[in-house]
């Protein structure tokens, strides 16, 4: 007896998270200061995807579903850029005249948060 199936193709989705801020890299990683100190990394990527609902509805309409997806990553990666919840190591004066201890958001000049995007590629 031979088995008949009739899959719904699957389209092929993929998107990309972006942040066109140049420092963003180091936000992330961290890095080492002209004194040798270590600027410790925020990551903030990987903080809101873990704070995103993976699951999806129905599946009914799959693009909708992964669009749908991908705009709640990018909600809660700016979510997790204005969070107080990043330690740092030292108070810091903000151009905008704030004084920022720890823990902190990494908002700053906005910038950074401006700076993140999506698209499907």
């Amino acid at each position: 007896m031979r088995l008949t199936t009739n899959f719904p193709k699957i389209p092929d989705l993929r998107a990309r998270h972006n942040s066109d801020a140049s420092y963003s890299a180091i936000v992330v990683n961290g890095a080492y200061r002209d004194d040798g100190s270590i600027m410790p990394p925020r990551d903030y990527i990987s903080d809101g995807v873990a704070m995103t609902d993976f699951s999806v509805n129905n599946g009914a309409n799959i693009k909708q579903e992964f669009i749908d997806l991908n705009n709640r990553l990018h909600s809660n990666i700016k979510t997790s850029i204005q969070s107080d919840k990043w330690e740092w190591d030292r108070e810091t004066y903000r151009r905008n005249g704030e004084i920022a201890d720890s823990p902190r958001n990494i908002v700053d000049t906005g910038e950074l948060l401006s700076s993140q995007n999506w698209e499907l590629i």
